[in-house]
């Protein structure tokens, strides 16, 4: 049986293709050799968590293994399960967070003024990211959203810190034109409205008009286009 120091030079499309066939020391092989990856990675985008984080990786990775075709890269489609789990995570941090402030302020602990405050801010921004392409989404949301650290955000998006800090400016800057010149959330009067955005995207049929959310099928091709763009 080949031990797991015998496979440290294996490279990972022969370690995967014996995982697949079920060989305990490939799987050990490949846990040892991107644990530290994963991990370095949701320490940087979270705040807590990160070592379970990075164990559920892991758990989804032994569980979906078998339908990794190798089309891409084991590192790409690991990384496209880390990036899943981090974002699953960031939206129980905010829901976690919604239902805390629920709570004080039915307690008369937090001012319902502010709370009002904050849900408006978030439907500014939600509305302002609607007038950026996608890649300018991406560089506002990790560095703005998720606050994570320049040299991180580049890593995660596989370019040089130089090019995120260039994308990221350009993002800015079309957002600060966007909003000052269109956008009729900061400036009554212009002409680019939230709504009239809804119905494009009713028409186009990304919107359920029952429930005014996005479609499986929008959500679905958006997030294979982030997971091929940060891949």
């Amino acid at each position: 049986m080949i031990m797991i120091k015998a496979l440290k030079n294996y490279p990972d499309i022969e370690l995967v293709t014996m995982a697949q066939g079920g060989n305990e020391q490939a799987i050990d092989a490949l846990v040892c050799r991107y644990r530290p990856f994963v991990l370095r990675l949701a320490k940087r985008t979270l705040v807590s968590d990160a070592e379970d984080i990075t164990h559920d990786v892991f758990v989804k990775v032994l569980l979906h293994l078998d339908r990794f075709e190798q089309r891409s890269s084991f590192t790409t489609w690991l990384y496209r399960i880390t990036m899943n789990q981090i974002l699953k995570a960031k939206q129980n941090e905010k829901l976690q967070h919604s239902l805390e402030i629920a709570s004080e302020v039915e307690d008369g602990a937090v001012d319902q003024e502010l709370v009002r405050g904050e849900s408006m801010l978030r439907h500014y921004l939600a509305g302002m990211l609607l007038c950026l392409d996608e890649e300018q989404r991406m560089v506002i949301i990790l560095s703005d959203l998720f606050k994570m650290d320049h040299n991180a955000a580049a890593e995660a998006l596989d370019i040089s810190p130089d090019n995120f800090r260039k994308r990221l400016s350009r993002a800015r800057k079309d957002l600060r034109s966007w909003t000052e010149n269109k956008c009729s959330l900061v400036i009554r009067g212009n002409q680019c409205q939230c709504n009239r955005k809804a119905q494009y995207f009713l028409k186009q049929g990304w919107v359920d008009a029952a429930t005014g959310k996005f479609t499986r099928e929008r959500i679905a091709e958006v997030s294979d286009y982030i997971q091929r763009l940060l891949g």
